[in-house]
């Protein structure tokens, strides 16, 4: 029920981040890959108000998704010597459930249904 009550209440940047795991080519998807995927989106979205998203958004939107249970975050096998190594992501939900969230913002209408589409 977790997941249920984070799609219903997901903000706007939440929902591009899924319908952007939905379209980005490699799965699962790095952040800096799911942000030029979401600005895509934004591009293409019906209303202006949609704006910008930040890959600080797409980040804290990842973790509060993976955090409900939509999301599967995966390490990387091995970090560099600095300990840095970046993370990826695919959704741990089913499709359906991310356009149907997507479609009950009127904003990403015209969005989802390029997603459908491709």
């Amino acid at each position: 029920m977790e997941t249920e009550d984070a799609l219903e209440s997901a903000s706007l940047a939440e929902r591009l981040v899924l319908l952007s795991l939905l379209e980005v080519e490699s799965e699962p998807a790095q952040t800096h890959d799911l942000r030029r995927t979401c600005l895509s989106l934004v591009e293409r979205a019906d209303d202006p108000v949609v704006g910008r998203v930040s890959e600080a958004e797409i980040i804290r939107s990842l973790y509060r998704l993976e955090a409900a249970g939509a999301v599967a975050e995966h390490e990387p096998p091995e970090r560099s010597p600095i300990g840095k190594g970046r993370p990826k992501y695919e959704l741990a939900i089913e499709e359906e459930a991310v356009l149907e969230a997507a479609r009950e913002r009127s904003t990403l209408e015209g969005v989802v249904e390029d997603v459908v589409r491709e």
